[in-house]
């Protein structure tokens, strides 16, 4: 390139590598999108019980803070609504149960503390709104406000009571499939049902039954394992609240047929469904709740979510 008098050099990337314009443009995406590959972090959704555990151990065993910071530089933690009724459900206790408001601070410290306020939140500007990650969002603590702060507790109290009769219901039902004289019923034999593979319970009797004799109220028709199958695939590029409903409705049939529910608290089956919802938004689902653990393989399996779901073990 030569330049004459009173002329200024205008390098363009051709006189440099001998490319076009377009040519870098394009190899300026490719190495942007190899850079976002390798910098962003994978997300990991946390069970309440995960919650509770760090409140208990940090204090007492260091290891615990050393191992999370490991942890926060290759993955990012997150939260969801769904926390903050838990923690509305203990202030709602706080009387009948004499606990302290202190207890509350704590829970939303040591979440944040987990999480750096990172949420799983429904985007509502329009009907068709989706589900989002925030990372250190302001988000946090708004949603804390209207959950905790305004009638988070009475809320949470009335969801809570929404299917206890059908969870009784089928409680009584089971229970005949021990009497020897209710041998039409023994595929709904808990144990036996508990017994069969995370990708096999969606395809067995127990399940089938409960299915054809189970009517939903916001369905306008009969919800089938076939109808399930791998749905998540389709429900992603439809309303958030379509995913909702079929993934409460393949957690409720597990509920239904005792596959590892937890029968001793008829409440419990109604939060979970709300993590199982936010937490399919993340790529990871870490529990401590061993029966949950099964119940949600089984059902992001089926449905086709690619979240993976891990049991922390130990104490």
């Amino acid at each position: 390139m030569t330049l004459g008098a009173n002329e200024t050099a205008h390098l363009t990337t051709t006189d440099i590598i001998g490319k076009t314009g377009i040519d870098i443009a394009d190899q300026d995406i490719v190495l942007y999108r190899i850079r976002r590959l390798f910098i962003m972090k994978k997300s990991i959704y946390i069970d309440f019980n995960i919650l509770t555990w760090y409140m208990n151990n940090k204090t007492e065993n260091e290891n615990v803070g050393k191992c999370l910071e490991k942890i926060k530089k290759k993955y990012d933690i997150y939260c969801s609504p769904a926390h903050f009724e838990e923690i509305a459900k203990i202030e709602r206790e706080m009387k009948e149960r004499k606990i302290s408001k202190a207890v509350i601070r704590k829970h939303k410290r040591y979440l944040e503390e987990l999480t750096n306020q990172n949420i799983v939140y429904i985007e509502p500007r329009t009907s068709y709104g989706k589900y989002v990650l925030k990372k250190n969002s302001g988000l946090f603590p708004q949603v804390y406000r209207d959950v905790i702060k305004k009638d988070g507790p009475n809320i949470t109290r009335a969801v809570e009571t929404i299917d206890k009769k059908n969870l009784e219901f089928w409680k009584e039902k089971r229970a005949t499939a021990n009497d020897p004289n209710k041998s039409e019923n023994k595929f709904l034999n808990a144990t036996l049902v508990s017994g069969i593979s995370t990708k096999d319970i969606f395809e067995s009797k127990a399940v089938a039954y409960i299915c054809e004799k189970t009517s939903w109220d916001d369905y306008k028709e009969k919800i089938s394992p076939k109808l399930l199958k791998n749905i998540y695939e389709i429900d992603v590029k439809r309303p958030y609240h379509i995913f909702e409903l079929h993934i409460e409705c393949a957690m409720k049939i597990l509920n239904y047929c005792g596959y590892h529910s937890d029968t001793g608290n008829l409440e419990s089956p109604t939060h979970d469904i709300s993590h199982a919802i936010y937490g399919a938004k993340c790529d990871y689902f870490i529990t401590r709740d061993k029966k949950l653990f099964f119940r949600l393989k089984a059902v992001y399996f089926w449905l086709g979510v690619p979240t993976k779901v891990f049991l922390c073990k130990g104490k």
